[in-house]
């Protein structure tokens, strides 16, 4: 089965595609420390990040074969601690998948702003 959602969020645009990918590959983005401000916290108008704060984002549909879903994603940016990444001290949001009901996705996406007020 092969299924597209789209799930827009204050400025950022997430394309999910599940095509049955037999491999994961490790991608590290080339960043700069400098350009980031020490426990700057993310207030960017656009994609603001507070501790605590809690999003449910949903979509409902029938796939390519015909079947109904529904598939829930519930962001929560985790209050505390704020680790380092790279000598960056960045903001972690716990990012959980639901499909049906059923828990199918957990993961930590991390986060920073830059002194220019980009989060990346």
């Amino acid at each position: 089965m092969t299924r597209t959602m789209l799930h827009f969020v204050p400025a950022a645009l997430a394309l999910f595609v599940s095509a049955g990918a037999t491999s994961a590959e490790t991608l590290t983005p080339k960043f700069d420390p400098d350009r980031f401000v020490e426990g700057q916290a993310i207030d960017n108008k656009y994609y603001p990040l507070a501790p605590g704060d809690r999003v449910v984002l949903t979509a409902r549909g029938v796939d390519d074969d015909g079947e109904r879903f529904h598939v829930k994603n519930v962001l929560t940016v985790v209050p505390s601690p704020r680790p380092r990444i790279e000598g960056v001290r960045i903001t972690a949001q716990l990012d959980r998948e639901y499909e049906d009901g059923l828990l199918q996705e957990k993961t930590y996406d991390y986060f920073a702003q830059d002194k220019r007020g980009n989060v990346r």
